[in-house]
């Protein structure tokens, strides 16, 4: 199973955030780096298509993904515009949408329990479904590493191709975190 990492909201007054996280998430080895577009959630979180423009350009390895694009806020010309451009300077790294053959879907680790990601999986892999990916995997500083570790094999022996963990400040290192997987 891959394991990719989202981008977490800006640090404080460091202008320098998205880049030095996109950096460090790439060096952590990690396979996979995403950024979520959460509005009327309660909380804002960066543009996903500016911060992943900027993790293309520090990065070189790492696949960028978008978990959640709200696109009925763009107009359509102006959303191909920024992919378009996002790809030009990602290098073919993007992952973006592709869910109309079921050849894509992710699944919430957030809102779902594991055992509810399994089933929708199962659902999903019977109507002939792809690549699979649980996102938003909470990391804080209250994580217990050994119980992440079985939390992302149970991901994995249910069948997900990612898992994706969202690591707080506070929280257990990038590199602590890889090493699970």
């Amino acid at each position: 199973m891959r394991l990719g990492a989202l981008l977490t909201p800006a640090d404080g007054p460091n202008p320098h955030h998205l880049v030095e996280e996109a950096k460090a998430i790439e060096a952590a080895g990690f396979d996979s780096l995403w950024s979520a577009h959460a509005m009327g959630r309660g909380f804002m979180m960066h543009d996903p298509l500016t911060a992943l423009a900027a993790a293309a350009a520090v990065t070189c390895r790492v696949e960028l993904g978008s978990a959640i694009l709200q696109l009925p806020i763009y107009h359509p010309t102006d959303i191909a515009l920024k992919v378009l451009t996002l790809q030009q300077i990602a290098g073919g790294r993007l992952l973006l949408g592709a869910a109309t053959e079921f050849d894509g879907w992710i699944a919430s680790g957030m809102h779902r329990s594991p055992e509810e990601c399994a089933a929708a999986l199962a659902t999903y892999r019977q109507a002939g479904g792809g690549r699979a990916v649980v996102s938003t995997i909470l990391v804080t500083a209250e994580t217990d590493l050994s119980a992440l570790k079985e939390r992302l094999q149970g991901y994995q022996d249910a069948g997900f191709d990612d898992a994706v963990v969202m690591i707080y400040a506070g929280g257990p290192t990038l590199e602590q975190v890889r090493s699970l997987v």
